[in-house]
């Protein structure tokens, strides 16, 4: 059977529940190509709530992000590439996704190449690490 896109990221954004789903989150994916956060997550004492965009690659590659890295308020960006295979996810805030994306005929893109850094790779504890910092403040 072929393979289309909306399936890919439906492959994502489920492996991604799953994994924020060990780190002990409650995770409800959102309405599929809605504006806004592919994934709410909270946690077990509803405290912290989190959102998260989600964008799903068959093989590593460029990702277009629209012209408005703005208009997306997700607290987390995670990228899956091989997400049939052998998933990998790079976890990225949205300062590194500012950070990394480049312009290009009027659009933001993010070069595959550079997501690939032990900093973003499969570093999921990165999203509860976060929390506990927070919660030292």
């Amino acid at each position: 059977m072929a393979r289309n896109n909306q399936i890919t990221g439906n492959v994502g954004m489920f492996y991604a529940c799953y994994q924020l789903s060990r780190l002990g989150l409650n995770v409800m994916p959102t309405i599929r190509n809605a504006k806004g956060s592919d994934i709410v997550a909270y946690t077990q004492d509803q405290q912290h709530f989190l959102t998260f965009q989600v964008k799903t690659l068959s093989k590593l590659s460029n990702i277009d992000l629209g012209t408005n890295l703005d208009a997306d308020r997700s607290a987390w960006w995670i990228v899956v590439v091989n997400a049939y295979d052998s998933p990998t996810a790079f976890i990225l805030t949205p300062d590194e996704l500012r950070a990394a994306a480049k312009v290009y005929k009027e659009h933001y893109w993010l070069q595959g190449s550079r997501l690939d850094s032990e900093a973003t790779r499969n570093t999921w504890e990165r999203i509860v690490a976060n929390l506990d910092a927070s919660e030292d403040e």
